[in-house]
């Protein structure tokens, strides 16, 4: 049993019409290529910028402090909640802190009041109960 073949120019009948269009009229080709006429104006001079006009306040740079805690990927904070024992204890997690991890725990439990470590090796701050939403108040208040 011989199988059929066809040529490259039999299977593809449009490509070879499109092209041939375009080809036999040059007015079609350079209309196509043609690109549309632009004008563009320079943006009118602002009005309300006047030398008397107060200053803005600027505002405060944040203290320098011995640790960081940089967001997520996704512009979070990184403060998490773990559930140990069943559910029936609640560890609150600080995690990707750099810098000072102990400044970073000491300043959160005066903020807190509550029993916490450290793990300066993995960059976390462990609080136990649930504090994430004062953690990341705490957080967005000081800048991070």
């Amino acid at each position: 049993m011989q199988r059929a073949t066809r040529t490259l120019s039999t299977a593809l009948p449009t490509l070879r019409t499109r092209t041939r269009t375009v080809a036999s009229s040059p007015a079609l080709l350079s209309s196509i290529l043609a690109a549309p006429q632009r004008s563009f104006t320079a943006a009118p001079a602002r009005r309300d910028a006047s030398p008397s006009a107060p200053e803005p306040a600027h505002e405060a740079a944040p203290p320098k402090l011995a640790y960081f805690v940089p967001r997520t990927a996704h512009g979070e904070l990184p403060v998490y909640t773990d559930y140990k024992n069943g559910g029936s204890r609640v560890l609150t997690i600080v995690r990707k802190a750099q810098g000072n991890v102990e400044a970073l725990r000491s300043d959160l439990a005066e903020y807190l009041t509550a029993p916490s470590l450290t793990k300066p090796a993995q960059g976390q701050v462990v609080f136990v109960g649930d504090w994430v939403r004062e953690t990341k108040e705490w957080l967005a208040a000081r800048g991070f």
